[in-house]
């Protein structure tokens, strides 16, 4: 009985291991034929070209959403971090939000601004008060609250809309006046006219006006100027005793070219006298004095030490200053000068530069012979054709010589003699040099003409 129950254990496991082959045996063969499927009969299957484009579309819209979702978060966490400057710090400054920055240009003691509805709410605004002269900011002016800061900066809310009012004080400055070495002062408001501040007494017809510089040097001051800061006037009155005045005319021949130069001038005549200094009024009975003379023949100027020119001057007569030795002579600066005289500055010690206005129509014979001159200068577009003889003799000191862009034509006999010059160009506007016209200049090294001659 047992074995035969293993017998029929042993065929059935017999039985199974044969299916079990038939089995495989049945899938290989299956498997052969479908891998032996000739390649004509191969079909290979791809995607349409559509679905390509719509793949790569689909990529890009993806990665544009991918990176706005990042921006967005990092704005979100950049407004976490920022302040809140909704309140009313007057200090607090935004660059995100908009900015007004008022400059206020007061022409009066004091100037409004309006902050209206125009002006958008939450901004930040600057008031600022300039300087303007003659004034000094005191205070923003507020519904009656007085803000002292300058600059003033707040935020624009509901509660300082309105009207603000730069308020400024006048300054006050000191005129001192000296005349004749006297002193007066006196305390005014910035702007106020010089005249009425002045000493009364003191006008052009008694005096050569006022100058900033104790010695008169410099161009006067109006007194229609203003008062503008602390300031010193100086002016010493005319020595009208000692002059006489008159309308002259000039009328003199330059015998070279026959040319005449007649033109009438209103000259003070001095008088002999024993004063050492001379002011020359800048008028006299409402006529600009122009002219300057001395009456007789032999005047002693030993004692001059000091004779004032208005700038109003334009003729110095022949001989006018000659042998004024000790005589500073002060022509104020902005003389027109349209004659000078034969020998009207010879021997005079203390002229040590002189400038040739572009003015200047004639100069005389020896105008300047054996005076103190170190430095000459003629001025651009000199309207002087000729440097006449003798003009500059025997100036030991004479060392310079500019010329501007002059339009002299000829140099004649001993214009330059026996000076100090180490060097002299000659202008190209010069088509004749006289004879002996640098005659013992023993220190001349360099002599040559200006390029284009």
């Amino acid at each position: 009985m047992e074995k035969s129950t293993n017998n029929s254990t042993k065929a059935s496991k017999k039985s199974a291991k044969t299916n079990s082959a038939n089995i495989n045996e049945n899938a290989a063969e299956q498997t052969t034929k479908t891998t032996e499927v000739p390649a004509s009969e191969t079909k290979i299957i791809k995607p349409k070209k559509k679905s390509r484009i719509i793949a790569i579309i689909s990529g890009i819209v993806a990665t544009v959403l991918a990176l706005a979702v990042l921006c967005v978060g990092l704005v979100l966490g950049l407004r976490k971090d920022k302040p809140n400057n909704n309140n009313n710090n007057n200090n607090v400054t935004s660059p995100s939000e908009p900015s007004l920055d008022f400059e206020v240009n007061a022409t009066s003691s004091s100037h409004d601004v309006v902050l209206d509805d125009q002006y958008k709410k939450g901004s930040n605004v600057q008031l600022f008060a300039n300087a303007i002269e003659g004034h000094t900011f005191k205070y923003w002016d507020y519904n009656g609250q007085q803000i002292t800061q300058n600059p003033y900066n707040f935020v624009l809310s509901d509660n300082n809309y309105g009207t603000y009012t730069a308020h400024y004080d006048v300054n006050q400055y000191t005129l001192t006046y000296h005349i004749d070495g006297e002193e007066q002062s006196v305390t005014a408001d910035y702007g106020t006219v010089l005249s009425t501040l002045l000493d009364a007494s003191i006008t052009d017809e008694n005096s050569p006006g006022w100058f900033l510089n104790e010695d008169l040097s410099g161009q006067h001051v109006p007194t229609s100027e203003i008062l503008r800061a602390d300031t010193h006037l100086y002016t010493k009155k005319a020595t009208l005793d000692k002059l006489s005045f008159q309308t002259d005319y000039v009328v003199t021949g330059d015998y070279y070219t026959e040319d005449y130069f007649d033109a009438p001038y209103y000259t003070a005549w001095l008088r002999p006298h024993d004063a050492s200094e001379i002011i020359l009024p800048r008028k006299h009975d409402g006529n600009l004095v122009t002219g300057i003379d001395f009456q007789g023949d032999e005047f002693d100027l030993s004692n001059l030490t000091y004779l004032f020119i208005p700038n109003t001057l334009k003729a110095v007569h022949n001989h006018s200053f000659q042998n004024a030795t000790n005589t500073i002579i002060h022509i104020e600066d902005g003389a027109q000068l349209e004659y000078i005289g034969t020998a009207s500055f010879k021997n005079c010690k203390q002229v040590t530069e002189f400038t040739i206005p572009g003015s200047v129509l004639l100069l005389c014979d020896g105008a300047f012979e054996g005076s103190g001159l170190k430095t000459v200068i003629f001025e651009d577009n000199t309207i002087l054709k000729t440097i006449p003889e003798r003009l500059f003799k025997d100036c030991v000191d004479l060392a310079t010589i500019n010329f501007g862009d002059v339009n002299i034509t000829e140099i004649r006999s001993g214009a330059f003699r026996q000076n100090a010059i180490t060097e002299f160009i000659v202008p190209k506007s010069v088509q004749i040099i006289n004879k002996q016209a640098f005659y013992r200049c023993d220190k001349l090294k360099t002599f040559g003409y200006e390029e284009g001659s």
